[in-house]
């Protein structure tokens, strides 16, 4: 069973609009009939109250339209035709193609695409708008057409999914967006609980004390522990298996050096760990260990004195 709607009151009057010619013609006409269906006029009264409606310069048109036809029907009374009815639809059809130019159904089409959905508009809000503009752009755009301009102008994420649906009327689309929005808004909702399970588990982890363990398994894990996949170490001075910082020949030749503050070494306490070039013997930065002429000529040395005894 249909819903009881209420009558209008009897005494109620829908106010009817004013049109000056400044503005659409179609969409006056819509708004002027919708005032004339609640007043519930018949038909046969609306051009008399379509003429009073009028100001300006399209009061000056109605005038102009009113003595044509007087014209054309004084014509065929003269040549015993009938007289022709002048009608609301004909000053309707007339005032569309007298106020309505092609560069105004242009500047209507390009509102029609620059009218996008907004980022947090709601479905509702935008098939409405859109609706509006085509309506004034093409009071006879079919509904499918009509479907057409609202996917082509929603938003990526709405377009995509409502696409694939082929809604065939606005309701269907509108209801697909709805649909979608709600997913949306179920798939924010569950990412925003899930960041706060990770940050809360992550704030949790960095709370809990570090196992000695773990700590001393990780420090073990030197330099040097495992020569795996790396060149064995190896002294310049002695050839021994050993960094050559570590040296103990090196290390007696220091002890046994005067304690005084010699060029040397002042140069490889300033020079230590600086610079590019360093010699761990002559504690210079003019140039590397590798390239000492006095390490490479006691190494010399050693390999040539057991062959000599």
């Amino acid at each position: 069973m249909p819903p009881r709607v209420a009558p209008t009151p009897a005494k109620f009057t829908a106010p009817v609009p004013k049109y000056d010619g400044n503005s659409c013609p179609i969409s006056y006409l819509l708004k002027f009939e919708n005032s004339c269906k609640i007043n519930h006029w018949p038909k046969d009264t609306w051009l008399g109250h379509l003429a009073i409606s009028f100001e300006g310069t399209a009061e000056r048109f109605y005038f102009t339209w009113l003595n044509k036809k007087k014209k054309e029907a004084a014509t065929a009374t003269a040549a015993g035709l009938p007289r022709p009815v002048v009608s609301f639809d004909d000053l309707a059809r007339d005032l569309q193609a007298s106020f309505s130019s092609f560069s105004d159904k242009a500047v209507l089409e390009e509102k029609c695409r620059a009218r996008r959905q907004l980022l947090n508009e709601n479905p509702e809000n935008y098939t409405f708008a859109l609706l509006a503009l085509l309506m004034e752009y093409d009071p006879d755009m079919s509904e499918i057409e009509q479907v057409r301009w609202l996917i082509r102008n929603s938003r990526p994420t709405f377009m995509k999914q409502v696409n694939m649906q082929k809604p065939k009327t606005v309701d269907e689309f509108l209801d697909k967006m709805r649909t979608v929005e709600h997913t949306q808004y179920l798939m924010a909702e569950r990412n925003d609980t899930m960041a706060v399970e990770e940050i809360t588990a992550l704030v949790t982890s960095l709370q809990q004390p570090h196992n000695d363990n773990t700590n001393s398994s990780n420090n073990s894990r030197g330099r040097g522990s495992s020569n795996r996949g790396r060149r064995p170490v190896k002294c310049y001075s002695c050839q021994g298996p050993h960094y050559q910082k570590f040296c103990p020949e090196l290390q007696t030749a220091d002890e046994t050096q005067s304690t005084g503050n010699t060029i040397g070494q002042r140069g490889a306490k300033r020079g230590r760990g600086r610079g590019k070039f360093y010699c761990t013997r002559h504690g210079y930065k003019m140039h590397n260990t590798p390239e000492c002429r006095e390490l490479k000529n006691e190494a010399a040395m050693r390999e040539v004195e057991p062959s000599i005894a």
